[in-house]
């Protein structure tokens, strides 16, 4: 198995700039014959988007997570990005896609709430981990 991680440099609540930079990458991934392509902690939005959350936080059904289950075909993907549940909570969440499917979510359980990190002021926790 072929693992690729794309340390890319993401604009801050610029999802579709994110995206574009994404699908360059994914891109490049599969001429290398990537298996897995793993991208950064809320890499569809920025890191610290703090007050930006609501703005930002997307659904699993979304169109743009339907446009990267596309990408999936032929390469696995984990992506990063601020999600927004059923119930309005905001998670920072991470999708494994594979074969055109989401095949796993993972919401961030343990938020930190030091130094600058102030996640625990803008998201939910997880509840839980599981192995898939």
């Amino acid at each position: 198995m072929k693992v690729g991680l794309a340390q890319i440099e993401c604009k801050l609540g610029d999802i579709k700039a994110n995206l574009d930079k994404m699908r360059e990458f994914i891109s490049r991934a599969k001429k290398e014959k990537v298996n897995l392509l793993i991208f950064p902690e809320l890499s569809l939005t920025g890191y610290s988007v703090k007050s930006l959350v609501p703005e930002v936080a997307i659904r699993i059904d979304n169109p743009l997570i339907e446009d990267l289950k596309r990408e999936t075909e032929d390469i696995s993907l984990v992506v990063g990005f601020v999600e927004e549940s059923k119930d309005y909570n905001f998670y920072n969440s991470a999708l494994y896609l594979e074969e055109g499917e989401i095949k796993h979510l993972h919401r961030k359980i343990y938020l930190p709430t030091y130094g600058i990190f102030e996640e625990k002021k803008y998201f939910v926790g997880g509840e839980r981990m599981r192995a898939f």
